[in-house]
């Protein structure tokens, strides 16, 4: 099981988002300001209440313009062996994530 996490992106990007998930068949989860960036018909579009339900099933978790606030902080407990791979382009948001979880970093990418 995998799972993709996204939030309101700036730029048009729910094709992708869609296409991206569907290759991986994971789950976007959204959380208030993403609703929406999949369809709620859709059975990859989970709210953050069916999320929660599939959180320890989660091997990778793939943020895309978030924080992850809501796993991070919210949910708690995260899964043995868990891989989180964070995507933001906003240098306000470089070290936002919650600091109890070790992200992968691509080589040469200062996380500081």
């Amino acid at each position: 099981m995998r799972a993709c996490v996204s939030k309101q992106f700036r730029l048009d990007a729910g094709e992708e988002i869609i296409e991206l998930a569907e290759t991986l068949q994971a789950p976007v989860v959204s959380f208030r300001s993403g609703r929406g960036i999949v369809s709620d018909d859709s059975d990859l579009g989970l709210s953050v209440v069916a999320g929660h339900k599939l959180w320890q099933e989660t091997d990778v978790l793939l943020g895309i313009g978030t924080r992850l606030d809501v796993p991070g902080r919210l949910w708690r407990h995260p899964p043995k062996g868990l891989k989180v791979l964070r995507v933001d382009i906003d240098p306000v948001e470089k070290g936002s994530e919650p600091s109890r979880w070790n992200f992968i970093y691509p080589k040469g990418v200062n996380p500081t």
